[in-house]
C-alpha cells in the first residue's frame, strides 16, 4: 500500500507542476487548499477515520480522493475563463 500511495503522491505533484506551469495562481491555490484541508483532517478526524475504517480502507479512501483532485485538473484547464466568453 505504500507503494501504491508514493506512486499516486507523485502524480499528483507532478500535475500541479504542470498546473503551475499553464497558470501559476492555479497551482499555487490549489496547493495550498489541498494541503490546508490535509492538515485539519489530520488533526480533527485522522483518529476518528481509523476507528470508522481499517488503516487499509482509509488509505484506499485517500487514494480515491486524490484522483478526484486531480480530476478537478481537468475542470481548471477545460473551463472557459469568464472574461473570454464576451
Amino acid at each position: 500500500m505504500a507503494v501504491c500511495f508514493s506512486g499516486n503522491h507523485g502524480a499528483v505533484t507532478s500535475v500541479i507542476a504542470l498546473a503551475s506551469s499553464f497558470d501559476p495562481t492555479l497551482g499555487s491555490y490549489s496547493v495550498g487548499l489541498l494541503y490546508a484541508c490535509y492538515v485539519l483532517t489530520a488533526m480533527l478526524f485522522g483518529a476518528y477515520i481509523i476507528s470508522l475504517t481499517s488503516a487499509k480502507k482509509a488509505l484506499v479512501a485517500s487514494l480515491g480522493l486524490y484522483a478526484v483532485y486531480v480530476s478537478s485538473y481537468l475542470v481548471a484547464v477545460y473551463q472557459v475563463p469568464y472574461n473570454q466568453c464576451a
